[in-house]
């Protein structure tokens, strides 16, 4: 209840200054211009700070003008300032923290879409861009705002993407590859893809995925170990560095887990035999084509008790599979 009253607080159309009011330039002039365009002034002469001026309708005047109401109101340009950075700071924390579905930014008035508060919103949905008023939409805020969040390149013609603003959406933003055009895909973009999580390899085609990307998604992992980190190794197409995987991990994470996590088609001889010594049950898991070279000196009747072993031994958890693949596995492996 509280977000909510703070939301409708917020997005109140409260006026920072009345329409016609005297503006007593108080700041000093290297400041002051800057103030009054964040303020939305029309402003035309920088030198005027440090005077005392009419304002009607945000354009100003100089008071030597027959227009001039001499009985509005009379505000510092310091203490507008002051107002002008405390509802900013407000706008920011709102759409910063306002769920995306709250169309925070949306709702509040044109005037109250500064620079600042623009760019905030958009770093935190994306889908604010095509909200962010006109004169905001500079090279310069395309560019921080794409650094921050790669996904508001979706929102950007595809006509006006450059090279750079591909490189910099790819970095936060790994999902935009499928959008970028196959002459800028190189290994270097390639590994700024998979470098922070190496589950995106299965973004890159096949050719892509070389055994430098491979190792570079390898290491994005502290341990293959945790978190089930281990079953990226699906997206990887070299059996020589599965096997080595499957070596190195095998005993910790399980063989026939690490089996069943990899793609049937990169299961070789030399993967098929370290996975049976191993664990017996990964037979169960082995192709039959690599299985007739991994057993070759067996007969059917063993053949079949080996399968059925291994049918077992896949139904039950892995811990009690743990328990009692040993002694099943030393009679086989007395017979290779």
């Amino acid at each position: 209840m509280e977000q909510d009253s703070f939301f409708k607080i917020n997005v109140e159309n409260g006026l920072l200054y009345p329409s016609q009011f005297l503006l007593n330039v108080d700041l000093p002039s290297d400041s002051a211009y800057e103030v009054i365009q964040n303020l939305g002034l029309s402003f035309s002469k920088p030198d005027y700070a440090g005077n005392l001026f009419y304002v009607d309708n945000k354009e100003i005047y100089s008071l030597n003008s027959t227009a001039v109401d001499k009985s509005v109101p009379e505000l510092k340009l310091s203490t507008i300032h002051q107002q002008f950075l405390k509802r900013e700071n407000d706008d920011l924390r709102l759409v910063k923290n306002a769920q995306e579905t709250e169309r925070a930014f949306e709702s509040l008035p044109e005037e109250r879409k500064t620079r600042a508060v623009s760019l905030a919103a958009v770093q935190t949905y994306a889908s604010n861009f095509p909200l962010v008023p006109a004169p905001y939409v500079t090279p310069d805020f395309v560019r921080s705002a794409i650094e921050s969040n790669g996904e508001v390149l979706i929102y950007i013609d595809p006509e006006k993407r450059t090279e750079e603003m591909y490189w910099a959406a790819a970095e936060s933003y790994p999902e935009i590859y499928s959008e970028i055009p196959e002459h800028l895909k190189c290994e270097g973009l390639h590994e700024l893809i998979v470098r922070e999580n190496g589950f995106r390899l299965e973004l890159l085609k096949k050719e892509d995925r070389t055994r430098h990307i491979c190792e570079v998604a390898l290491n994005s992992f502290p341990s293959l170990s945790e978190m089930e980190t281990y079953r990226m190794v699906k997206y990887i197409p070299h059996s020589d560095i599965c096997l080595n995987l499957l070596q190195n991990l095998g005993m910790e994470v399980g063989a026939y887990t690490l089996l069943s996590a990899m793609n049937p088609k990169v299961i070789d001889k030399e993967i098929a035999l370290e996975a049976i010594k191993q664990d017996i049950g990964c037979v169960a898991l082995i192709p039959p084509s690599i299985k007739d070279q991994a057993i070759p000196v067996i007969t059917d009747q063993e053949r079949k008790d080996i399968n059925y072993i291994a049918m077992l031994l896949s139904q039950i958890c892995p811990g009690m599979r743990n328990c009692h693949r040993k002694g099943k596995q030393r009679l086989f492996l007395r017979r290779l």
